[in-house]
């Protein structure tokens, strides 16, 4: 199928104005000035972004989301927030930021990796302590083995050297492994290892790139924290009980694009899992300083806190689970908002593109509930999840649909590119009807693009407003259901 865009669609002349004004809008790199820090986030959440922000002179936005995914990130799934109806939920986040060179990207996720690599350093140094420890019981069990396989051989009793090739063993399987607080520009086999090592992944990328298919294909199956097992016959099987996975990604506008509509990512709930930032031009004032000495400690301090609350013991057990729970009058903020995310996915036009992201969105928003709640108190699984709280993360997940919709609804892969306009012309051409099926769209692309492919295209045309939606008042005679009935707005003299 040939993809190349640079060639001509046809040529309608009272039409043609209309045709090139599509292919703009898809074309184009959509972004709005919708910012997270418009909304209420809790008081220190706000003082650690402002500061961190201005210190930098870079995009506020950059550094409060580095810092809700530093958060939850510290966290590594020890604290679990569950809903009214007693589901319960990780709270491990897919942030994905687009922004060009020279923005800040690195900059505001500096600090939270400076501090994840101190812990991680600290973590390491105890490490090698334990390592050293277990390598000379090892060692003491090698020669012990000797001695018993000697005894073995003369009395015929195998239960003393059995004993110890059983300890043997345990050491061998139960290796420790180095912590990795984070990880970057990670391989899919070198995610699926840290995860069964140590049930927790963090990835932190500032200049990030499209990723393997399978690791996407591994942060969509963790993402609900959902067990897992393998079992293997060459090796050593693998059980991962309650596995956390944790993400945020600054990339350019390029790889951004790739991650949010190439269609493997998509099929794979990616993007349906992600809270997205298309970042608008952001205007230096060249006025940086010097990061609050105070404001660093209280960032640390609190990312501290979480590590060590989350931190194994020395046999590498996690500690019990934390539940946060949501009080009376935030649950029904929280149900408000699943209704109201619901219906967008009922009107006419954006279903087909973001109606799965739609159904998650309570799930999310619940999700920073409990980050907001984890800013705010130093025990938090003491108290409920307050309104106040709800209304912050509701707000917060307002403004990422808000993104949502202009990297998803006004953007597409280059098949989508052109399904769009070949419907486009389509409808364009001499003599259409001023009112259209489903079906007879889907008829007219059979031979070039999946049903499925049409349904985004035309679903994109709604929102454009090329087409618009009529209630189902017609039959269109016998046979399979003809579908929705569409205004065709782009015919000849409607354009």
């Amino acid at each position: 199928m040939d993809y190349d865009l640079s060639h001509p669609f046809g040529y309608y002349h009272d039409n043609r104005i209309e045709l090139i004004r599509i292919r703009e809008m898809i074309q184009r790199h959509q972004v709005i000035n919708a910012s997270f820090m418009m909304n209420l986030i809790p008081d220190n959440l706000y003082d650690w972004t402002i500061d961190i922000a201005n210190s930098y002179d870079i995009n506020p936005d950059f550094v409060l989301l580095s810092i809700v995914g530093g958060i939850a990130g510290a966290d590594r799934g020890h604290h679990h927030i569950v809903n009214e109806n007693g589901q319960d939920n990780i709270l491990g986040l897919f942030i994905c930021v687009s922004a060009p060179s020279g923005e800040g990207k690195s900059s505001a996720m500096q600090l939270i990796l400076d501090i994840f690599q101190e812990y991680e350093r600290v973590e390491n140094k105890n490490f090698k302590q334990r390592e050293i420890g277990i390598e000379a019981k090892r060692l003491i069990l090698e020669a012990e083995k000797q001695e018993a396989l000697d005894e073995a051989i003369i009395s015929c009793d195998t239960s003393r050297l059995e004993t110890i090739i059983g300890e043997l063993k345990q050491i061998k399987e139960n290796k420790l492994q180095p912590v990795q607080i984070f990880v970057n520009a990670v391989t899919a086999p070198a995610f699926a290892k840290t995860m069964e090592s140590q049930g927790y992944v963090n990835l932190f990328d500032p200049d990030g790139v499209s990723w393997n298919e399978n690791v996407y294909r591994q942060v969509a199956k963790y993402w609900a924290g959902e067990g897992h097992a393998e079992l293997r016959i060459s090796r050593q099987g693998s059980c991962v009980r309650e596995p956390f996975v944790n993400a945020v990604v600054f990339t350019q506008p390029e790889f951004f694009r790739k991650t949010v509509m190439a269609e493997t990512q998509r099929a794979m709930g990616i993007t349906a899992r992600s809270i997205l930032y298309a970042a608008p031009p952001y205007r230096k004032r060249g006025m940086g300083k010097p990061i609050d000495e105070r404001i660093k400690d209280e960032l640390r301090q609190k990312l501290m806190n979480l590590f060590n609350a989350s931190k194994p013991d020395t046999q590498g057990n996690t500690p019990p689970t934390k539940y946060l729970r949501v009080g009376t009058g935030a649950a029904k903020i929280l149900n408000e908002f699943d209704q109201e995310m619901r219906s967008e996915v009922n009107l006419n036009g954006n279903g087909a593109r973001i109606r799965d992201w739609c159904v998650r969105a309570s799930q999310q928003a619940l999700r920073i509930a409990g980050i907001f709640h984890l800013c705010e108190n130093d025990v938090p699984s003491e108290c409920l999840i307050s309104e106040r709280e709800m209304y912050m993360a509701t707000h917060f997940m307002q403004v990422a649909y808000e993104h949502l919709k202009v990297s998803v609804l006004f953007d597409a892969d280059r098949e989508t590119e052109l399904c769009i306009l070949k419907i486009a012309e389509w409808c364009c051409s001499a003599n259409r009807a001023a009112k259209v099926t489903n079906k007879e769209i889907k008829d007219a692309m059979r031979s070039k693009f999946r049903a499925a492919k049409v349904d985004i295209a035309i679903s994109w045309l709604v929102d454009y407003g090329a087409l618009e939606v009529l209630p189902l008042t017609e039959k269109y005679g016998p046979g399979r259901p003809v579908g929705a009935w569409y205004l065709n707005r782009m015919g000849v003299g409607r354009a």
